[in-house]
């Protein structure tokens, strides 16, 4: 009884993630009062001010994926006055 044939097995060329997402640096908005800073002021819209907690929402930006597995998408903030949108940059 022949053997069969045994085909080998094709190695997947590794998948490169290009580095340009992640390099993407978040400029801080100069907007009304001035820029946005990692703290407390990420609360504050840079618009107009606002600092009134309910009417500041934190949402998902699916814009910015922080890793892929699991997914973790980075924050942005959403004025309930004036409807500026911000993100907080990170330093790392």
């Amino acid at each position: 009884q022949p053997e069969p044939e045994i085909e080998p097995i094709k190695q997947q060329k590794d998948i490169v993630i290009s580095e340009s997402i992640f390099s993407q640096d978040v400029v801080p908005l100069e907007m009304g009062k001035g820029k946005i800073l990692q703290g407390v002021s990420r609360r504050e819209c840079p618009k107009c001010g606002n600092n009134n907690k309910p009417l500041i929402r934190e949402i998902l930006d699916k814009t910015h994926l922080i890793c892929d597995y699991p997914r973790m998408y980075a924050k942005k903030y959403h004025c309930g006055e004036c409807g500026v949108e911000w993100r907080v940059p990170i330093e790392m």
